[in-house]
């Protein structure tokens, strides 16, 4: 046993709030008598409890890393983890060193390396290296660890990040809609959640190929549903409430944090109305569409409805053919997108209803 880390037990008694000395207590009884099950539960319990993040560093560089080998080691990265966290706001550079200091002592654990090795990924783009995190995703990619949820929770959060560095918009939105589906909304503390709101209503509308908000709508529960009010129009058009357009254009046009996007924004905006309102004239009438009536509906030109829904051709949003003597587009075929339960409920209706109609047919013996 090591007296140095006993010594250090003792001290860390003495200067823990008097509600929490119990920590050190049974960390040194487990550390005394060996029992290193109890004592990475110990362990695991105290750097899980924020209010004592100002001991993290003392307790990992002057214990846990005298007994680590005896450590599960997936819940040793943990503790690394929350121990590089809580230098990373005054010590970016020596987070990174901390959690990438412990992956040569995980080689017997391939989980826990590779775990450790996107951890250190996080901390570097969180310190602004973001080339090398993206060498910490190279060298992930090398090593043959065995399923486990942290882990790919853990990559699309790093590849998330990276890309937000990168202004990957489609990336970003892709791996932290992944991220969140794993974890949860409700794991993130309300300011926190209220950013990645936002982030990702941006890279929805910014990203060059999302034009369907259900996956994003469906992420937020009715207990947080947002305050962006950019949410809120997104959630708006996945339901066709067309009535919020205009609003939603003259938003883009007067919020300062997009103006960067404005441009595109509302390009994106007015394609996927033009979209939904394709889909709503398609089903209420056929599959034949004025073109007058869409550019009535969005405010513009025969001619720009007209560039709009070539470029939703091209984009594969809508197939069909555009009737310039008629002024009329036939659609052919409208791009599947994430329903909600109402419009899930719709489809399922209409499918009974056809069963019904055509069941004879469909029983009659051939």
């Amino acid at each position: 046993m090591n007296t140095g880390a006993v010594s250090f037990l003792d001290r860390l008694e003495k200067e823990l709030p008097s509600e929490h000395r119990q920590h050190a207590l049974s960390l040194r009884e487990n550390y005394s008598n060996r029992l290193w099950h109890q004592l990475t539960e110990t362990l695991l319990l105290f750097y899980n409890t924020p209010s004592l993040s100002v001991f993290y560093v003392d307790l990992y560089q002057q214990f846990v890393q005298s007994v680590g080998m005896e450590l599960d080691q997936i819940k040793l990265t943990k503790m690394a983890r929350n121990t590089a966290a809580s230098l990373q706001e005054a010590d970016p550079q020596a987070s990174c060193e901390l959690m990438a200091s412990l992956i040569p002592k995980l080689a017997a654990s391939k989980e826990a390396t590779a775990l450790a090795t996107l951890y250190t990924g996080l901390f570097l783009v969180r310190a602004q290296k973001v080339d090398e995190a993206e060498e910490c995703l190279s060298v992930f990619k090398t090593i043959q660890q065995a399923s486990l949820d942290e882990i790919q929770t853990t990559l699309h959060l790093l590849r998330a990040e990276i890309a937000e560095k990168r202004n990957s918009h489609n990336e970003y939105y892709a791996n932290m809609l992944q991220y969140l589906s794993l974890v949860g909304v409700s794991s993130l503390e309300r300011e926190e959640y209220e950013a990645v709101l936002h982030k990702l209503c941006v890279s929805s509308l910014v990203g060059d190929d999302v034009f369907c908000f259900g996956d994003l709508v469906s992420l937020a529960s009715e207990e947080c549903p947002g305050s962006d009010s950019l949410f809120f129009y997104l959630k708006s058009f996945h339901q066709n409430r067309f009535d919020v357009f205009p609003r939603f254009l003259e938003t883009v046009n007067t919020r300062a944090d997009l103006a960067p996007f404005a441009e595109k924004i509302k390009k994106k905006i007015t394609t996927v109305a033009l979209v939904r309102k394709v889909t709503e004239m398609v089903r209420l009438g056929g599959c034949e569409i004025s073109l007058k009536t869409l550019s009535e509906f969005l405010g513009l030109s025969l001619g720009t409805t007209e560039m709009l829904l070539v470029d939703s051709f091209i984009l594969g949003i809508l197939a069909g053919k555009i009737n310039q003597k008629t002024n009329t587009a036939r659609i052919a075929r409208i791009k599947p997108t994430t329903m909600d339960d109402t419009q899930l409920l719709q489809l399922k209706e209409s499918l009974d209803r056809w069963v019904e109609k055509h069941e004879p047919a469909l029983s009659e013996e051939i």
